[in-house]
């Protein structure tokens, strides 16, 4: 409230209960006035310079109405007593992707990346991708990021990715809804996710040797998680 006071630029939006992230983004999306548009999670934070970071980074391509942007974390692991014990980095590499194949064809190689399932730490252009008109699934109880991220994905024209490290996402034992739902669910919506993106790379043509190494990969790592999650 201090800030949306001081400053024109924020607004604060209330609800009288707590009705959940998928919400709470659906109506941020509907309000959403600027060039582009991005999202941070509450439990998460961002490096200072990080929007100044990436207005520069599109500022190098003048001649190209960049889509998205998609810049790289590192994962910051916290015991029970929020003692920081680990961290990971996860990332790209600095390039542009231009054309709306090509694009496409990234999903699994950013997924395998483990950067793509993720609305955080990507940046969307609110007109060219019709942010306000997006409605998230509250279907999902988990990967409703990736299950935008499909769709947006498949019809921008172009991509820009960063080495650049400017989100940090803590991890915190036992403390997220991904890790607290049952083996169960969690397996339906990956496996509602790999069935999603498996019909669409063969729609698409690109489900070549390469890709169906990455979606096998895809298809363990979901069966690893489900047995970490029956075992404790």
């Amino acid at each position: 409230q201090k800030y949306e006071k001081s400053d024109p630029r924020i607004r604060l939006f209330h609800s009288d209960i707590n009705r959940g992230v998928v919400n709470a983004r659906n109506i941020g999306v509907r309000a959403a006035c600027g060039e582009y548009v991005t999202f941070i999670d509450s439990d998460d934070y961002v490096e200072l310079k990080l929007l100044q970071t990436l207005k520069d980074a599109i500022d190098k391509y003048p001649s190209i109405d960049v889509d998205i942007i998609k810049y790289s974390v590192v994962e910051e692991y916290y015991n029970e007593k929020m003692k920081l014990t680990g961290t990971k980095t996860f990332g790209v590499e600095d390039q542009i992707v231009l054309g709306h194949e090509k694009v496409k064809g990234s999903i699994l190689d950013l997924w395998y990346r483990t950067i793509f399932a993720y609305l955080w730490s990507t940046v969307y252009k609110r007109k060219s991708l019709h942010v306000n008109e997006w409605r998230f699934d509250d279907n999902f109880t988990i990967g409703e990021d990736a299950a935008m991220n499909i769709e947006v994905y498949s019809k921008a024209t172009n991509l820009l990715c960063l080495s650049y490290i400017g989100y940090h996402y803590g991890k915190r034992q036992g403390g997220s809804l991904s890790t607290a739902v049952s083996p169960d669910i969690y397996y339906m919506n990956y496996a509602k996710l790999l069935k999603n993106i498996l019909q669409r790379y063969k729609e698409w043509g690109l489900f070549d040797a390469y890709n169906r190494e990455l979606f096998s990969w895809l298809y363990i790592k979901a069966v690893y998680q489900v047995v970490e999650r029956c075992i404790g």
